[in-house]
């Protein structure tokens, strides 16, 4: 079965489980957006092939599968005879104006399609695994009897949860969306903030972001060793890349984050990110949060607590804790990116300093720390 990478780990999982080879077909990678080329499906097919499955929107990527991508795609599952499974689950998650395509919409496409999806996200119940399939009879009977043998059904209590929640009216959905849509926006300039590469994702609620000039540094020389220098130094967990592609090579460049947070939590993990990382200026946000710098205890050149980076305090104290970011002496070299910072003489005493990208400022006008939003 072709897989499209990066690709869900436990879809790779379930099928070598089953005696199933995945062999993942990679996705490029430009302008932010992850593309399926058509020709590198057909080059992955052979006589043995039986199907393809589409993640959309996908998990990790965030990938939005569009009308053109999938009539392409079921050009070639024609030729070639394939079944199309989907996985659907964050199918009301697609942001900025796109829409979810069902697969088995298109025409002619429901006879060799299985859809899969189910409730867990849409409605916050992510330990509730409730989920459907929809197919043809034939392909649906045997589904239902394997379903019978493996888990006979879903647990009573459950089911009367989910009738409580299915008709909900748009309103909920809307809402979600928009809640979504702003914790996207929290997560993706929070990570260029703290110097990560971070598109935002064209649906579901993780962001894939790139390590750049990072990869290779003490303390990010692979993706794995990267997880754990963001938990020992900034408190925040996160995937590593390998997780998502058949060379775990390939994805020693990237890391997965959710967003799917509580807000004041969202806020305070990406607080710590630019409090331990925020080695460079990042462009202006609306609103104010991170983009007038760094601030940089003048005396002793700390990194600032988060607390102080948001409570506007222009008093600057050494950090505490492991969340506080690394410590960094005067004349040493940054932990993010290398740079030199100046000695603490070079400063006014007790006056905060900000890296804007080429140097440290003590400008009034530009080192107002960023408010905290309502």
């Amino acid at each position: 079965m072709v897989l499209f990478e990066p690709f869900y780990g436990y879809h790779a999982g379930i099928l070598r489980l089953q005696g199933v080879e995945p062999v993942a077909v990679p996705l490029a990678k430009s302008d932010g957006r992850w593309r399926f080329d058509p020709d590198r499906l057909e080059d992955a097919v052979t006589d043995r092939t039986k199907a393809v499955l589409v993640c959309t929107p996908a998990n990790p990527s965030g990938k939005v599968w569009d009308e053109e991508e999938l009539r392409a795609l079921y050009a070639v599952a024609e030729r070639h005879d394939l079944w199309v499974l989907t996985d659907e689950i964050y199918e009301h998650m697609v942001y900025d104006g796109r829409r979810h395509l069902s697969p088995a919409s298109l025409d002619g496409a429901y006879e060799r399609t299985v859809t899969l999806s189910g409730f867990s996200k849409t409605f916050n119940m992510t330990g509730w695994r409730l989920g459907y399939a929809v197919a043809p009879v034939p392909v649906a009977e045997t589904i239902g009897l394997v379903n019978d043998l493996t888990t006979i059904c879903a647990p009573a209590p459950l089911q009367h949860g989910l009738a409580a929640a299915l008709p909900l009216p748009d309103a909920y959905y809307e809402r979600m969306l928009a809640d979504y849509t702003t914790k996207r926006t929290i997560m993706v300039d929070g990570l260029r903030a703290s110097g990560f590469e971070a598109d935002p994702p064209e649906g579901a609620y993780y962001v894939l972001a790139g390590l750049g000039d990072r990869l290779g540094q003490p303390g990010f020389e692979d993706a794995r060793t990267a997880t754990t220098t963001l938990i020992e130094t900034a408190g925040v967990a996160c995937v590593p890349g390998p997780s998502f592609f058949a060379d775990p090579a390939d994805g020693d460049g990237h890391l997965r984050f959710c967003y799917a947070k509580e807000r004041p939590v969202l806020e305070r993990a990406c607080e710590q990110l630019v409090a331990a990382f925020g080695c460079r200026r990042p462009p202006r946000r609306r609103g104010g949060r991170w983009g007038a710098g760094f601030p940089v205890d003048g005396d002793v050149g700390r990194v600032a607590e988060p607390a102080e980076l948001l409570r506007g305090s222009r008093g600057m104290q050494p950090c505490r804790g492991r969340l506080a970011g690394p410590t960094v002496q005067p004349g040493s070299a940054s932990p993010c990116f290398g740079q030199r910072l100046g000695s603490a003489s070079s400063s006014s005493p007790g006056r905060p300093r900000f890296f804007d990208g080429a140097g440290w400022s003590e400008d009034e006008s530009e080192s107002s720390p960023p408010s905290l939003p309502s």
